[in-house]
């Protein structure tokens, strides 16, 4: 696996994944209305780009994250907006990290299973950043776990 410093916690191990994904479609934002069975298609789609976003980045430890997680968002969008959406937005990103659930709930889509689940997470933070082009959008994430 991999494992990086965190020197603001001081010197200590962590287990981590980072990746920059497209944006998730205006459909599985929770400021668009969208009726439940087109949302059900974008998840669906969205999922399997976000799978293969990570499959090609390919950079994390090899097992499952394990504990209590931390993670830092990083919404890169063109034009103005604010950190309570980037947040809200990052949701169907972190559902499509984790593990698939054990209903069938999402049996259409894929899941990357870096943790078990997102109850997992007990810290985000969230930065909004203003791009000048749609090509340099999307959501970078790093998600970790201190070893002990």
């Amino acid at each position: 696996g991999r494992t990086m410093k965190r020197p603001e916690q001081g010197e200590v191990d962590v287990a981590a994944y980072s990746v920059l994904l497209p944006l998730p479609p205006a459909g599985l934002r929770r400021n668009h209305e969208a009726h439940w069975r087109s949302r059900k298609g974008l998840k669906d789609r969205y999922s399997a780009e976000v799978y293969a976003e990570t499959v090609k980045q390919a950079s994390g430890p090899s097992a499952r994250l394990q504990g209590p997680l931390r993670a830092v968002v990083e919404w890169r969008q063109v034009g103005r907006g604010d950190c309570d959406n980037a947040l809200s937005g990052a949701k169907v990103v972190l559902d499509c990290l984790g593990a698939a659930p054990k209903t069938m709930a999402g049996a259409d889509r894929y899941y990357c299973g870096w943790y078990e689940s997102d109850e997992q997470i007990e810290e985000i933070t969230v930065r909004r950043v203003r791009v000048h082009t749609k090509a340099a959008e999307g959501v970078k994430l790093i998600i970790w776990s201190v070893l002990t």
